[in-house]
């Protein structure tokens, strides 16, 4: 087992969790028709904040409250549309043989052109409109960057966030079943949303419960390797 090569079929944010498909030996021929698959999520989009990385992983900023009840009907229209959305500056896009992230951390973005990218929304059902108060947001953050290994600025981003969380507040959170071609970024149609209704939005959490027909319920538990 330890000759066999392997590698991964699309990538997962480290702010997400869920199924990854994991590549191995001969099956490695057909790694782009695996790349190719579609994807299913189940994400969390909070309204009110923006963020440079489109989820809570990212540098916030907050926006004033305006109402957001024209996002449902825009979340509903989308299935069987196509989307064109931007890439996130924090993503392993290559630009110039260097990902966008990096190009990010340099702060260099000026210097390139993020591009857009068009995929097909198959299905998007909105599961239910919530609401999270700030000392919940709070304590939710803490919790999520408190869990990410590497280094993605979480100590900046921390005290950011704890800057402009005054206790105060309540915000919108809609929760959606996504299926989309691949190459699709939840954390871009987040911030789309934010921009569009002049609200601000980012990304709360990310499952991906499906790629094609591996689905999340029959995949394996990586702790009984």
């Amino acid at each position: 087992m330890r000759d066999l090569k392997m590698a991964y079929a699309g990538r997962l944010d480290p702010m997400a969790d869920g199924v990854l498909l994991l590549i191995v030996g001969n099956e490695l021929k057909n790694f782009d028709r695996y790349l190719s698959l579609k994807k299913r999520y189940e994400a969390k989009i909070l309204i009110g904040f923006s963020t440079d990385s489109y989820d809570l992983l990212g540098l916030p900023e907050r926006h004033k409250k305006k109402k957001d009840d024209k996002i449902e009907d825009f979340l509903l229209s989308l299935p069987g549309k196509d989307f064109t959305f931007r890439l996130p500056p924090f993503s392993s896009y290559k630009i110039e043989g260097k990902p966008l992230f990096k190009w990010a951390l340099e702060n260099r973005l000026d210097e390139i052109e993020i591009p857009k990218k068009t995929v097909k929304i198959e299905s998007l059902k909105l599961n239910q409109k919530t609401t999270v108060s700030e000392k919940e947001l709070s304590e939710l953050i803490n919790e999520k960057i408190g869990s990410v290994v590497g280094n993605f600025r979480q100590k900046e981003i921390k005290r950011r966030w704890s800057e402009i969380l005054t206790g105060k507040g309540s915000y919108s959170v809609y929760e959606i079943d996504i299926r989309a071609d691949s190459g699709f970024y939840v954390r871009s149609l987040a911030d789309f949303l934010g921009q569009k209704f002049n609200t601000g939005g980012c990304l709360l959490s990310l499952t991906r419960t499906e790629i094609g027909n591996f689905k999340i319920k029959k995949a394996p538990n990586p702790w009984d390797f």
